[in-house]
């Protein structure tokens, strides 16, 4: 793979997620046959139990462990927000005003298809924590996915 010059490599077992150099994601086979290209999503999680979190580019509307951040708005004078659950308010406000700033995520198997339509607002992290099924988010709606395979 080194041939390749991915900055990035994660094994799966079946399958390879790879980053390029122009930080585009994509999934590979172990003899190298791309299952998703690069630039289909903007980002990919790891496989767990045949399964991964995509997004497509954008915010990912998470305000993480953030203390304080500065946000600039349509105004002359940045405001600076702070605290993780006020950081995650504001954002929660502002995927309503601007939607189009914000990625939407599903998650794919390890053939590259869609068990879950790339269509809603977060999925929740389920890599590596040993469950069948995750909460999804889409229009302020939380439901579970479960993904029994």
């Amino acid at each position: 793979m080194s041939e390749l010059k991915y900055i990035k490599e994660l094994n799966y077992g079946n399958v390879i997620v790879v980053e390029n150099r122009d930080y585009q994601w994509a999934v590979i086979d172990n003899n190298g046959n791309i299952i998703v290209p690069f630039g289909k999503y903007g980002w990919i999680d790891g496989f767990d139990s045949g399964l991964a979190r995509v997004r497509t580019s954008g915010d990912s509307g998470r305000a993480g462990d953030t203390k304080g951040m500065v946000i600039g708005l349509d105004t002359e004078s940045p405001v600076i927000i702070e605290g993780k659950d006020n950081i995650q308010n504001y954002i929660d406000n502002d995927r309503i005003i601007h939607p189009e700033k914000y990625a939407k995520w599903g998650i794919i198997n390890e053939r590259g298809e869609e068990v879950l339509p790339v269509t809603y607002d977060d999925v929740w992290k389920f890599f590596g924590k040993n469950r069948y099924s995750t909460k999804v988010e889409k229009d302020g709606k939380m439901t579970e996915f479960f993904s029994i395979i």
